[in-house]
Order: structure tokens, then C-alpha cells, then sequence
């Protein structure tokens, strides 16, 4: 059976055209074979914008195209029945198109492209 541990110093970081919206870390744990997990990841954003950064992100909102970046980064492990192997980190990052980041609103992800690296 094939698994995967999650380890800790994960990063996950949203941004608009350059600037960090909000972070947070992925949770530490094992997920076993044939297991679907979703993940409840905590972000906090405490970062103080100009007003023109502002007036981009309305005029973005209002035409319902918001381009976000997603960036990832988790060390991980694969374990092979109970023996762990060696830990590798892998980096995602996400170029994202949404209508929307306004609260207690469905987002709908209107394109994405994704590219991965894995650090040995």
C-alpha cells in the first residue's frame, strides 16, 4: 500500500499581480491508500495595499475576472506499506482566473494552469 505524509513548514500563499493577499500552511498529516482528503487550510492576510492596488482588484471584481497566483510548497513523503522513504518538497503554483472574492459568495474558478516542481 502506497500513502503519503504531509510533513510541517508547508507554505501556501495567494497573491494579486505580485502582492501576498493572504498565507497559510497545509496540516501535518498521513494520508493512506485510496484516501480522498480535503483539506481545511486557515489564511490570514494582514498586509496593507496602496489605493491603486485597490481600484485594480475592483475593476477586476466588477468585470468578474480576478487573476490570482497560488503558490505551494510541502514537504512530503511517500510510504511504501510502513516504511517511509526519503522526503522531497513540492512546489505548486497555480495561476488562477476567478469571478470573485467577494465573502459569503460561491467562487467559480474560470481558468487555471498549473506547474510543478520537485525538489530532491
Amino acid at each position: 500500500m502506497i500513502g503519503i505524509s504531509y510533513g510541517s513548514g508547508s507554505s501556501v500563499v495567494v497573491s494579486y499581480k505580485n502582492s501576498t493577499l493572504c498565507s497559510g500552511h497545509l496540516p501535518s498529516f498521513y494520508q493512506g491508500h485510496r484516501n480522498t482528503t480535503v483539506m481545511q487550510v486557515v489564511m490570514e492576510g494582514r498586509h496593507t495595499v496602496d489605493s491603486g492596488f485597490q481600484d485594480a482588484l475592483k475593476e477586476n471584481r466588477e468585470a468578474g475576472q480576478v487573476p490570482l497566483d497560488v503558490y505551494v510548497r510541502v514537504p512530503v513523503s511517500l510510504r511504501l506499506n510502513e516504511v517511509d522513504l526519503r522526503e522531497i518538497t513540492v512546489n505548486v503554483h497555480c495561476a488562477l482566473v476567478v469571478d470573485s472574492l467577494s465573502p459569503n459568495t460561491k467562487v467559480n474558478i474560470k481558468s487555471a494552469q498549473y506547474k510543478v516542481n520537485v525538489e530532491f
